[in-house]
């Protein structure tokens, strides 16, 4: 397999080579958006022969604020769409990088408590955070949402939602963070299930793996 070659992505997406640049933190940002230094680091990248390009991770609710800079979605919509810009004449697709901490982010900065699915300390920091009600779990559905749409608005070939290291969705998966009994994974099919959620489809994994307005989606 040649790394630089061109390959077509989903329906039709074309990046010129198979070089992915995965999100990571930066310290760039503007306050909580995307700032020129970012569009010119992912300009760089680009123009260097990279495919597809992911940006750092933006918090999809404003009860996630893991560092100082840490972008928020809801902030990034000019910032996306300047990195699309500055990256087009090299012909990288663009991906939004999306997810939210948890009980592994910080209470330093939102001055408020971190949102877990069970009040277990966390076992690097000791923090311990509050346990999600039903509400606080629609509102993680509908900022992915929110923050998917504004990608797609914002010119974005896609968006890659963050289930692994530092994520919140994770922390859904185990078994050691998560210690209900109303709001379960069933590990072969991503649901969370329960006495206490009213609609499947609501929950954080089945919502975040569907193309919404022919974004794609994906899920690491």
């Amino acid at each position: 397999m040649n790394l630089t070659k061109p390959v077509t992505l989903g329906k039709g997406a074309r990046a010129p080579s198979r070089v992915v640049f995965g999100p990571h933190e930066t310290n760039l940002g503007r306050r909580r958006a995307i700032s020129a230094r970012h569009v010119a680091y992912y300009e760089r990248r680009a123009a260097g022969g990279c495919g597809v390009i992911v940006t750092e991770i933006a918090s999809v609710h404003p009860s996630d604020w893991p560092y100082e800079r840490a972008p928020l979605a809801a902030d990034c919509g000019p910032g996306w769409s300047q990195t699309v810009a500055a990256c087009a004449p090299y012909g990288a697709l663009v991906l939004a990088g999306l997810g939210h901490a948890g009980m592994q982010g910080s209470s330093a900065f939102s001055q408020g408590p971190l949102w877990a699915p069970s009040r277990v300390p966390d076992a690097g920091s000791r923090e311990l955070p509050m346990e999600m009600a039903e509400s606080e779990i629609s509102a993680l559905v509908d900022g992915f949402t929110a923050a998917a749409a504004l990608a797609g608005r914002s010119g974005l070939d896609g968006v890659e939602i963050n289930a692994g290291q530092h994520s919140l969705l994770r922390q859904f998966h185990s078994g050691l963070t998560n210690q209900r009994g109303d709001f379960r994974v069933r590990p072969l099919h991503g649901q969370l299930t329960g006495s206490g959620i009213r609609d499947p489809r609501r929950c954080p994994e089945r919502a975040l793996g569907e193309r919404r307005g022919g974004l794609q989606a994906g899920v690491t």
